[in-house]
């Protein structure tokens, strides 16, 4: 009987393989998983965490700002997107205790890292002037911020993160059910509209048999689009520079593999349903609808 079911998981992969147009169409579920994944890691603002472009160009003279600034590595560049516009005589006005207004104007969606790195070096400094002045006054920073807030975050993942799970477990399923779904119509009701799913019944091999190794094909070809998406995630988030906003997420090779492994249960569960499902269907278009 296990001759019988190999034999015929065999003949329907190979006729599949037969039909590089449905192979093609089959396969594409398991790169659009793995592509939007990518595009999330490379596109999505604020979503490169690595290495900060701290570049900015500044309009203005103040001499102890931008010493400041270049001490915390930023560096001065006059095509840089995020510009920074000092106020006349701006350090004048903050030796005499008085406020003065610094502008930031940039786009955002590319620079929103940078942003947020100056703006929090710029509130260190302005921090470094309040010190200063209580000094002279002899008193601490405490006594203008009596109270200190400390708020974690008890959520497990960020935004990303969880976006990023979310599409990882749907491109899994998509490759799932795709790669297996058009086998599964095409040896059971495409066979019964070709009017060849009689002869191989009437063959001497048992039923059980025959659906045995149809479920076999469907579950093997299932399996193999699990391992496309699973190995293109891996190459991703190995060479992506962004992969490393997914600071919870750690997919590599043996991750990968295990949950190839954990997704092998999945795949013959589809591959039971869709023969089964496929297998009432008259037609391959009602197959098709049907499952």
């Amino acid at each position: 009987m296990l001759n019988s079911i190999i034999t015929i998981a065999g003949k329907e992969i190979k006729d599949a393989l037969r039909d590089p147009g449905s192979m093609v169409a089959a396969f594409l579920y398991t790169v659009i998983g793995p592509a939007v994944v990518y595009t999330l890691l490379t596109i999505l603002p604020g979503a490169n965490t690595g290495t900060i472009n701290k570049s900015i160009d500044i309009i203005g003279d103040a001499p102890k700002i931008i010493s400041y600034l270049k001490d915390q590595d930023f560096i001065l560049d006059n095509n840089s997107p995020v510009k920074v516009t000092l106020p006349d005589n701006i350090e004048e006005t903050l030796a005499s205790g008085k406020q003065s207004n610094i502008s930031i104007e940039a786009n955002m969606s590319i620079a929103s890292t940078t942003v947020g790195a100056l703006r929090g070096a710029l509130l260190s400094y302005s921090n470094l002037i309040i010190e200063e002045r209580l000094k002279e006054y002899d008193l601490t920073p405490d006594y203008i911020s009596p109270i200190k807030l400390q708020i974690e975050n008890s959520a497990p993942t960020n935004f990303i993160n969880q976006s990023l799970i979310s599409l990882m477990t749907l491109s899994f399923f998509m490759a799932i059910a795709f790669t297996g779904m058009s086998l599964s119509i095409d040896m059971t009701a495409g066979e019964r509209e070709r009017m060849t799913l009689e002869p191989l019944l009437a063959q001497p091999v048992t039923t059980a048999s025959i659906m045995t190794g149809k479920w076999a094909a469907s579950m093997i070809m299932a399996m193999l689009g699990s391992a496309v998406t699973v190995t293109l995630l891996t190459v991703i988030f190995s060479v992506s520079p962004s992969a490393e906003t997914a600071n919870s997420i750690q997919f590599g090779g043996f991750t990968a593999l295990k949950i190839f492994i954990y997704l092998i249960p999945l795949c013959a569960v589809f591959a039971a349903v869709q023969v089964a499902v496929a297998l009432f269907a008259r037609s391959y278009k009602e197959g098709i609808k049907s499952t």
